[in-house]
């Protein structure tokens, strides 16, 4: 699966075998990093080139990396460039039910509550869930139903559907990608907090209106002499979004000579939304694989890594630079999605660099041609201000060192600034050095 876009719930996943090939990892991830904290599904050992996850759910409007680890029992190979894959773009809005919580009684007839959210704004469903309902209570006697306020009414859970529980705190979604499974009646993680599939589907309100009184009912069936709670419940209406599309004007190969430096530019990578109305800052690049045989660096010097990004804006301005690491190489590449503020993402591409003694280093980075801050007064005392030539298409980080290298300060001077007021009054008097991107300058502080 590569670009593929509006993926629902979750997704199968295959890949092309390989020869001698005996096994497989599997990683999915929300970064192309695949760092722990990204993580969100593992498989290890798998036998075959073919892979349908248990238990996995996807959130919505998010895109997802994933890779493969061929190995044998001779050796493992390396990861595969990651692929990516898009989830159902939505637009959300969640409500909480209030008087909440209330006792279910245990004594007297069974009892009937009756919890309502009331919906003040008027729409066309086209996606209802419930993202969690939160009871203790014997899961053996009750039952659970969502009334619209048009009457209509769905069966979310039957009495007896899982026995042995006392705890039942999990959502309902009918494109969730298990139901309640309850194996012999019982289930043992009703209270892990997933979505399940409810008994009737909850596409039965699509089209319907949103506005009014929206009731969730618990029905005791049988008294088992135990109390409970009807401790809190949520409703969530979701419209599914078209992103505008975005288009690879250039992808072009950068030339570098060996050791020395040249800089992206417009001319080599552009992306651009295909009704042109968005700006380059809103045109954002991300790695999937970082150069082996260099570093491409940012306005402020970073190395960028797999994960890292960097906008349109800031190719534009000759911000984003490639670096030789003198090595005995001819050729450097870099993998890489674009995407847009409203959703809309290019798939993987390969960014070509041809190490070449005849390459010609770039001269016509605007920003060696004038100087993009001025400082005053320098020295200082309480204050100090910033001032840019001109506007920023970009947002621009400010880092301040003292002698010993110490980062003291750091703040984003953001897009369109021209001035900025830097507080000196609690710093040490001395020397310190403000890096803006490529640009140094020393402040004396008294």
């Amino acid at each position: 699966m590569q670009g593929e876009t509006g993926i629902v719930a979750s997704t199968d996943f295959s890949w092309s075998p390989l020869p001698n090939v005996q096994t497989y990892d599997l990683q999915l991830a929300t970064s192309p990093d695949f760092s722990p904290e990204h993580i969100v599904y593992q498989a290890f050992d798998l036998q075959e080139s073919t892979h349908t996850p248990v238990g996995l759910q996807l959130e919505e409007s998010t895109l997802y990396f994933w890779r493969v680890q061929p190995s044998n029992s001779c050796l493992v190979g390396d990861w595969s460039i990651p692929s990516v894959f898009q989830t159902e773009l939505s637009n959300c809005e969640r409500l909480e039910a209030t008087g909440l919580p209330i006792n279910i009684p245990n004594s007297g007839p069974p009892a009937t509550i009756t919890s309502p959210i009331p919906v003040t704004f008027s729409g066309t469903i086209s996606d209802l869930n419930i993202p969690l309902v939160n009871i203790t209570y014997a899961t053996d006697f009750y039952s659970l139903r969502l009334r619209s306020p048009q009457g209509e009414e769905v069966l979310l859970y039957r009495e007896g559907e899982c026995r042995d529980g006392n705890r039942l705190t999990i959502g309902f979604d009918s494109d969730a990608p298990t139901g309640l499974n309850c194996e012999d009646g019982n289930d043992p993680d009703l209270n892990d907090e997933t979505r399940r599939r409810p008994v009737e589907s909850l596409d039965a309100f699509n089209g319907d209106n949103t506005e009014g009184s929206w009731e969730l009912e618990l029905k005791v069936a049988e008294n088992d002499f135990s109390s409970g709670v009807f401790r809190s419940w949520s409703i969530e209406f979701c419209a599914t979004l078209e992103a505008l599309s975005l288009l690879l004007i250039n992808n072009d190969t950068l030339f570098v000579p060996p050791g020395q430096s040249n800089p992206l530019s417009r001319d080599l990578l552009q992306v651009e939304d295909s009704e042109q109305t968005l700006s380059p800052s809103a045109i954002t690049y991300t790695l999937l694989t970082a150069p082996a045989h260099g570093n491409l660096t940012n306005f402020a010097g970073d190395i960028l890594t797999a994960g890292s990004s960097f906008t349109q804006a800031a190719i534009d301005a000759y911000n984003i630079r490639y670096t030789h690491d003198d090595s005995n190489t001819t050729m450097d590449e870099f993998y890489f999605i674009a995407q847009d503020d409203n959703g809309a993402f290019y798939p993987t591409q390969r960014f070509l660099i041809v190490i070449d003694d005849d390459a010609v280093l770039n001269t016509d980075d605007p920003l060696e041609a004038e100087p993009l801050l001025r400082m005053f007064p320098n020295p200082a005392r309480g204050t100090t201000t910033l001032q840019l030539v001109k506007p920023l298409d970009f947002d621009l980080p400010l880092k301040v060192y003292d002698l010993r290298a110490k980062l003291v300060t750091e703040r984003i001077l953001p897009q369109g600034s021209l001035q900025q007021q830097l507080d000196v009054s609690n710093w040490p008097a001395g020397t310190y050095v403000l890096r803006a991107g490529h640009e140094v300058l020393r402040l004396v502080v008294e």
